[in-house]
């Protein structure tokens, strides 16, 4: 997890952030690819940033990501 300090904030309160890679296993392709993300954890609450990117879901590591 990664706590950034915002200038602005009131009181300055860190702000909780994180991010990984997902694939959006849940919609297939035709050729069986997957579409492949950001998704960013901001305060609790989730942002998917789609990077225009297909993979075949066997060569993507969950663990790794």
């Amino acid at each position: 997890m990664t706590l950034i300090e915002v200038e602005n904030a009131p009181g300055n309160y860190p702000v909780k952030s994180t991010g990984k890679f997902s694939v959006k296993k849940d919609y297939n392709c035709i050729d069986g690819t997957c579409a492949f993300y950001i998704q960013i954890f901001h305060n609790g609450k989730r942002k998917r940033i789609p990077l225009g990117i297909n993979v075949k879901l066997s060569s993507f590591d969950e663990k790794r990501n």
